[in-house]
Parts: C-alpha cells; sequence; structure tokens
C-alpha cells in the first residue's frame, strides 16, 4: 500500500475494518471519472479505425462505465433468480442504447447495413449487430483485394486490349494485348 495512504488508515483495528474504510474511501464512482469516460464514449467515432479496433475501444470505455458505476439490480434478485424480469429489461434496454450508439458511430460506408439493422424488431443485440457489420467490412475488403488483383491496363496504349473468354472444362479469361498479359480464373 502506498505509504500516504496506509497512514490514512494506521489505526484500523483489522482487516474487515481496513477494506470496509477502503470501499469507503475510494469505492464510489468518480463523477469526473464517470463523466470523462461517456464523453470518450459519446464521442468515438470510426473514422479512420477498422471494425475491430473501433468497436474494441468502445467496448472498452463501456465496460469501464459498467464497472464504475453498474445497472441497478430489483430487490428479487436473490443469487440472480430475478422473479420480476427487471434486471432482464435494465439490460435489453442498456444493449439497445449501446446498439444504437455503436451504428451512430459507424463511416457512412455502412449507411445500407445500418439500415436494415435499425428496421429489424426487436432490435438484434450488440454481439449480433457487430457481427453483420463485420461481415460487410470483411466482404468490402474482398471486394477491394480482388479488384486490386485483377486490375488492367487499358489506357490509349494498350487500346488493342481483348478479351475472350474460352470453354474448356472450366472457364478461363484470357487477356491479350495488356501490358502485363495474364490467364485469369474467372470466379
Amino acid at each position: 500500500m502506498v505509504p500516504s495512504i496506509a497512514e490514512t488508515f494506521l489505526y484500523t483495528t483489522n482487516a474487515q475494518a481496513l477494506w470496509k474504510s477502503l470501499e469507503e474511501h475510494f469505492g464510489e464512482a468518480d463523477g469526473l471519472l464517470v463523466y470523462k469516460l461517456r464523453r470518450e464514449a459519446s464521442s468515438l467515432t470510426q473514422g479512420d479505425l477498422d471494425m475491430n479496433t473501433y468497436y474494441s475501444k468502445l467496448k472498452r470505455l463501456w465496460d469501464d462505465l459498467e464497472q464504475m458505476n453498474p445497472l441497478p439490480s430489483c430487490k428479487c434478485d436473490v443469487a440472480s433468480m430475478c422473479t420480476c424480469g427487471l434486471t432482464k429489461q435494465l439490460r435489453e434496454r442498456e444493449d439497445s442504447i449501446r446498439v444504437h450508439h455503436f451504428l451512430m458511430g459507424l463511416g457512412d460506408v455502412y449507411d445500407g447495413i445500418r439500415d436494415q439493422i435499425l428496421l429489424i424488431e426487436p432490435l438484434p443485440p450488440l454481439h449480433k449487430v457487430y457481427g453483420m457489420v463485420q461481415k460487410v467490412e470483411q466482404n468490402k475488403m474482398i471486394q477491394v483485394s480482388f479488384a486490386e488483383s485483377t486490375r488492367l491496363d487499358f489506357s490509349p496504349e494498350n487500346q488493342e486490349t481483348e478479351i475472350r473468354i474460352r470453354r474448356s472444362g472450366q472457364e478461363r479469361m484470357e487477356i491479350s494485348g495488356a501490358k502485363d498479359a495474364r490467364n485469369l480464373d474467372t470466379m
């Protein structure tokens, strides 16, 4: 324990009293820290971040907030046996807020999937929404990768470029006349 903190609890008589004093002294949520975390979470957008990094940063902020300011639980929540359903409703509401927050921070390239998700009733849980958006990002990366690997030179110097498709057991695309003449398997 740091000496300056230890001096504060120097005359505590037993371990239980020490822990109780420490919890009373340091256990309450610091309003400024909660404010900072909420502000950081609300201003976080995807920007140039990849989907995994954006989601991970947002989730870390939410987890920190949950630790500092946990959701209240109902009075019947004895050993996680809530009979009134309030705890479940509060968790679902918090998850819905997080889904909206996550979707609001996405880049404009995700407008289509965002609109589709928001039309679903009831709104899917956050982990499913993340999975749906992640699949869209993976598809975009595959398309970009394919486009880059099959880029052809159709510049004025190569106007003689000709594309022929032959059938010989399997389809192949033959490109001739381009600077980088090559055969490409078609999908």
